[in-house]
């Protein structure tokens, strides 16, 4: 569909690989959140402003 569009796959690719990134660092699916709680066994409110930086550069990724 990307390539009927007028869009170049691989940018395509590289746009949605970005978002899901991001989604998996953000609530609420944050994957990532919760795998890092039950891994290091810590309360959610001291992971959510570590993820900060991560959720920064995946969008300046994104915006690149």
């Amino acid at each position: 569909m990307a390539k009927a569009g007028g869009i170049d796959p691989i940018d395509f690719g590289v746009v949605v690989i970005m978002n899901l990134t991001i989604g998996t660092f953000t609530p609420p699916f944050g994957i990532n959140i919760f795998v890092g709680r039950a891994v290091f066994r810590t309360p959610l409110a001291s992971i959510y402003p570590g993820r900060l930086p991560f959720i920064l550069c995946a969008i300046a990724c994104l915006r690149w």
